[in-house]
């Protein structure tokens, strides 16, 4: 062999290997969806389905649905935005057992194989939520009017819906509609716990406990009294519902 097909051979070997190696320092990219999954204590929630108030009384749900913005996965590296606004209603996804335990894909991006954080906002940031829904083209989530509260001039964050015993007479017969809005109950909700993204799963699940909404104990939020929120004049109990909404995520 003379030189000039030894040298070329060599280089050719380099360039082979360099690909090898370089391919296999590259990341597995993964197609990745965020799963938000409803429960009530431990278990999963089905709409209209009875269960009880932290104290035992009997209720069920009708609806919850709420604004989204700043979907978020954070690596050691990097930040990736999975959504920077939408609206989400989880009922319909949540009117059986079968699919309450499959819950409602919220975001869809490819990422990087590795482990993540998930972080996002429940509500309408200060800049929009002064702004009302003619503001907006009707291609956009904040173009609902029924989601604005014209009275507050705040769009409303979260709907908590449903009919609870209010009377202890075993009839679930009175409705309650817990509507959170106003700038005080932007809320954030940040889940450190690592979730992995790999071959095996692309999807990053989340737990809705509504439970948690409520609180307990001495802190148990006082549905008798205010089972209805419509009202400025509602606005502590709107912040104490707000407090209580990063508790129920995991």
């Amino acid at each position: 062999m003379n030189k000039y097909y030894r040298y070329t051979s060599l280089f050719i070997l380099l360039i082979l290997l360099t690909g090898i190696f370089s391919s296999c320092g590259k990341d597995k990219i993964i197609d990745t969806s965020v799963n938000i999954k409803m429960t009530y204590g431990d278990n999963p929630l089905v709409m209209f389905e009875e269960v009880n108030y932290p104290d035992g009384t009997p209720m069920y749900f009708t609806r919850v649905s709420f604004f989204v913005e700043d979907l978020q996965l954070q690596s050691e590296d990097n930040t990736y935005t999975l959504m920077n606004r939408d609206y989400i209603d989880l009922s319909t996804d949540h009117s059986t057992e079968n699919q309450a335990a499959i819950g409602s894909s919220i975001g869809n991006i490819e990422l990087p194989e590795g482990d993540y954080n998930v972080s996002f906002n429940i509500g309408v940031d200060a800049v929009d939520n002064a702004k009302t829904p003619v503001d907006f083209t009707s291609d956009n989530v904040l173009s609902r009017v029924s989601e604005y509260w014209t009275g507050w001039k705040s769009y409303i964050f979260i709907r908590v819906e449903g009919k609870i015993d209010l009377y202890g007479d075993g009839v679930v017969e009175e409705g309650f509609a817990l509507h959170l809005g106003g700038d005080d109950a932007y809320t954030a909700i940040n889940l450190s716990n690592s979730k992995k993204v790999s071959e095996e799963s692309g999807t990053i699940f989340v737990n809705m406990d509504l439970k948690k909404l409520f609180g307990s104990g001495s802190n148990l939020y006082d549905i008798y009294t205010t089972p209805q929120i419509h009202t400025l004049a509602h606005n502590p109990q709107v912040i104490e519902l707000s407090a209580n909404l990063p508790d129920c995520f995991e």
